[in-house]
């Protein structure tokens, strides 16, 4: 009984495993056809579709590819972070303030961001992009707040999206 309860399980969690890798494979190629949709289906052709009464959407190999190399190709710039701290800690506090606004008031955020905004003067646009990334990850771990705002805020600072 045991042995076939184990089995059981092990079958449902290579199942989970598959669907959770399916559907960030589909997630993924939201993201890049959202980017670049005409360009990419016609280039790579990426997706296959096939209409009928419904619309059907199936991944090529091309864009499987395609979603991998758009993946490792994510590297972080930080140039368009502000040279100047002050502005920097404005930005923080107008963060802050919207943060508030929004209804995420926990002090775990405002504690962070005030480590955040003492450090600026001792770092590098690339080291307070490094670190604003993985405050962001933390708040984001601890649920103070979800992705989107994690994201939100990190575009403020760098022009880009969080990478998740």
């Amino acid at each position: 009984m045991a042995l076939l309860r184990f089995a059981v399980y092990k079958v449902f969690d290579q199942l989970f495993l598959e669907l959770f890798l399916v559907v960030m494979l589909f997630y993924q190629l939201c993201y890049i056809i959202l980017l670049n949709s005409s360009f990419l289906r016609e280039a790579y052709s990426i997706i296959e579709t096939m209409n009928g009464r419904e619309v059907n959407a199936k991944l090529k190999l091309e864009g499987k590819y395609a979603i991998e190399q758009a993946r490792k190709a994510q590297v972080p710039d930080y140039s368009k972070i502000s040279d100047s701290d002050e502005e920097l800690k404005e930005l923080l506090k107008e963060i802050l303030s919207e943060i508030k606004k929004s209804g995420y008031g926990q002090q775990i955020i405002f504690d962070e961001f005030e480590e955040l905004r003492n450090d600026i003067p001792h770092l590098s646009k690339k080291s307070f992009g490094q670190l604003l990334k993985s405050k962001l990850g933390d708040l984001v771990a601890a649920k103070a707040f979800d992705k989107t705002l994690a994201s939100d805020i990190f575009k403020q600072f760098t022009d880009q999206m969080f990478p998740f």
